[in-house]
């Protein structure tokens, strides 16, 4: 049980790590989506409210910069997501970076 919650932890990082980088570069509501995707993560692994730092900043500018209806349709997107399905998220967007 040890190494699977451990590699899920660090998964759950890296999932942070590129939501913030996403909302960062522009990509507005697929950075909006991983982070509510990392935040159920860490939810999971039993970490409440996740890591905290620059990510912050960029995700309360990604929300600024969204509709409520665009913002609100991202973050129920990717609490929906499923670890894998938001790890291939993040392969896709590293791939057009």
């Amino acid at each position: 049980m040890l190494p699977r919650l451990d590699s899920e932890y660090v998964a759950s990082a890296l999932l942070h790590e590129a939501a913030a980088w996403a909302a960062a570069a522009g990509h507005t509501a697929d950075g909006l989506a991983l982070e509510a995707a990392s935040s159920a993560q860490w939810r999971r692994v039993g970490v409440e409210g996740g890591p905290d730092g620059q990510g912050r900043v960029h995700f309360d500018r990604a929300r600024a910069s969204i509709d409520e209806a665009g913002r609100a349709e991202a973050e129920s997107r990717g609490r929906a997501m499923g670890l894998a399905d938001a790890l291939d998220r993040v392969a896709r967007l590293l791939g057009t970076a």
